[in-house]
């Protein structure tokens, strides 16, 4: 699919002075009309560009006297590009944005953003490549606003590359034994040395899920490396097994458990803590009914006491579920893991943090959440609450994020959506003493005018206030944009 550009509006009067801007942008497009026509029908390329104008009260995120509003004309091309050919699958979505600001023309700027994918089956059943790359922007330090888009000036952007690749074998021999061994290799650089790192994981799986009957075992091993460039490095090997039985058509019992060893690339007393050591599990799992299960666990890590949760219940158009589960990361661990494309910019809403220390420090991480969706023919509605606890390791500091919130979607016509959206936040910062409240309430419309061409228009308002009064900010921003699949 095309990329989705979210970005918008002006007066029309701006319209024309945009004009003169398109030329080199279409410059980009132009190749693609030709090769999407000429190229084996076993690709798929979808060329596309947006044009949008758009309006903030606070193009800066600042408050006081520093508050200037802004208008914004973004031209925007893009491209996907798919293959599935024999045992090899490809995947690339690129878009170029180009930000041209009326009153303060220092500002105009060229971000890229592409997300690609790609994978090769050596071996049927057997051998399986798979590489991955992204480029997109990121707010680095904790001190900044949360920007979803590229639109707000901040002194602390910056372009971050990921690339990984992920070599797997895996093997049935005659009796249902399934042997399944990974290498990872990912890399993220970010133009800020403290932040850049590199991971490398082994691991090995020995499993009777072809066969498994009643009874379900498996054992794994896996080593992880995490080297960051400039701060101090962490290390995980893991021995871990996993038994299940079906007790009955409903209940399963469950146990687990293993070896750990733990280093956190920093000296620590034992007397303090050990973090080597025996960790094991046991719970069970119920299907309540054909519409409803639930799995709980319950057992002990370095850390102490471990527990897990889960509960679906899907039936009709409606499903509702909880979670809570505790494990064990690291800072840079969780920024390879993000999704590079979560928001519509390319911009991932979390953070990598500036501080070196505290960057390549590991943390044990609670998370909770329950959320409710229905699905209707022409109504679909979601709520989430979702609470995050981490408690660093080596200082012993805490940081805590609870957050809820609602997607609306109606359709109002043939060609007509209309969307509502509101999320909150309260975020308390590991040092103890800084709290934030954020939240971000948008209402869009969107008509798809002509098979290839869509418009949009939307509002949104966004507001943090902070205990420290240097943080707080309000935006509103009004957007108007045509997206055409060419």
């Amino acid at each position: 699919m095309p990329l989705k550009i979210s970005s918008a509006s002006k007066a029309s009067s701006y319209f024309s002075s945009a004009k003169k801007r398109l030329s080199t942008s279409f410059v980009f497009v132009l190749p693609l009309l030709f090769f999407s026509n000429t190229l084996a029908a076993n690709w798929m390329i979808t060329p596309q560009v947006s044009l949008s104008e758009i309006y903030t009260d606070n193009v800066s995120l600042a408050q006081g006297d520093s508050v200037t509003e802004e208008y914004i004309t973004e031209v925007m091309p893009g491209v996907a590009i798919e293959n599935e050919w024999g045992r090899s699958n490809f995947f690339l979505n690129y878009n170029m944005q180009n930000l041209y600001f009326s009153k303060e023309r220092s500002r105009n700027a060229t971000f890229h953003q592409f997300r690609t994918n790609a994978a090769y089956e050596v071996i049927p059943d057997q051998f399986l490549v798979d590489m991955r790359g992204s480029y997109f922007q990121q707010v680095l330090g904790d001190e900044e606003p949360i920007l979803r888009e590229n639109l707000s000036s901040t002194e602390d952007r910056r372009n971050v590359f990921t690339l990984g690749a992920s070599p797997s074998w895996r093997y049935v021999y005659g009796a249902g034994i399934v042997v399944e061994t990974r290498y990872d290799a990912d890399v993220v650089r970010t133009e800020n040395d403290i932040a850049d790192v590199d991971t490398s994981k082994f691991s090995i799986d020995v499993n009777n899920r072809v066969k498994r009957d009643r009874f379900f075992w498996a054992l794994g091993y896996s080593d992880e490396k995490i080297d960051h460039k400039s701060a101090v490095d962490s290390r995980f090997k893991v021995l871990i097994y996993d038994l299940r039985w079906q007790a009955t058509r409903r209940l399963e019992l469950l146990t687990g458990g293993g070896y750990e060893e733990v280093d956190f690339g920093m000296v620590m007393p034992e007397s303090e803590i050990d973090l080597d050591g025996e960790f094991w599990n046991v719970g069970f799992g119920w299907q309540l009914d054909r519409y409803t299960r639930v799995e709980a666990r319950a057992g002990e890590r370095f850390f102490g006491d471990t527990y897990l949760l889960i509960y679906d219940r899907e039936i009709d158009r409606t499903r509702w579920r909880a979670r809570y589960n505790e494990d064990v990361s690291t800072t840079s661990k969780s920024q390879i893991g993000q999704q590079v494309f979560e928001s519509d910019e390319g911009l991932s809403v979390s953070r990598l943090g500036l501080n070196a220390e505290l960057n390549a420090e590991a943390f044990v991480r609670k998370t909770s959440s329950i959320g409710y969706k229905y699905t209707g023919r022409k109504l679909v509605w979601e709520f989430n609450v979702d609470e995050r606890k981490l408690e660093y390791q080596i200082v012993q500091d805490k940081e805590n994020r609870l957050s809820a919130d609602i997607d609306i979607s109606l359709r109002v016509g043939i060609r007509t959506t209309l969307g509502f959206n509101h999320e909150w936040m309260k975020e308390k910062f590991r040092d103890g003493i800084r709290i934030d409240w954020a939240r971000t309430a948008s209402i869009e419309m969107a008509n798809e005018i002509t098979q290839r061409l869509t418009g949009t228009i939307e509002y949104r308002y966004t507001e943090r206030d902070s205990n420290f009064v240097i943080n707080d900010y309000k935006e509103n921003v009004i957007r108007m944009q045509l997206v055409l699949i060419l």
